[in-house]
């Protein structure tokens, strides 16, 4: 998500710093979503515990997000300095962290 405001920087107005999606996530409505609610242009938020002890857990153990394409597909940018590519499946595994 941020990689795609940031590739889109001059047509939005602005870009998110690092580690947003926990603000991002603060700003939703209290109600939640189940898979069959996701539509496309949903945000997609991943909390999970870091597997490196060494890192600081941020607010709600947030670590990603994704926009939801439909269909059970997604974009976004899952490895660091990856670029945005589309997914089959907005679920994932990482060695990064556990129990998303």
């Amino acid at each position: 998500m941020r990689q795609c405001i940031f590739d889109l920087r001059q047509d939005f107005g602005y870009t998110l710093g690092k580690w947003n999606q926990a603000y991002q996530f603060d700003l939703l409505p209290d109600e939640g979503l189940t898979e069959k609610d996701l539509k496309p242009g949903d945000l997609v938020f991943y909390s999970a515990t870091y597997t490196n002890p060494k890192l600081k857990p941020f607010p709600h153990k947030m670590v990603h997000v994704e926009i939801y394409l439909g269909e059970g597909k997604s974009i976004g940018a899952r490895w660091h300095k990856g670029t945005i590519q589309v997914f089959d499946s907005y679920k994932f595994k990482t060695d990064n962290y556990y129990d998303i």
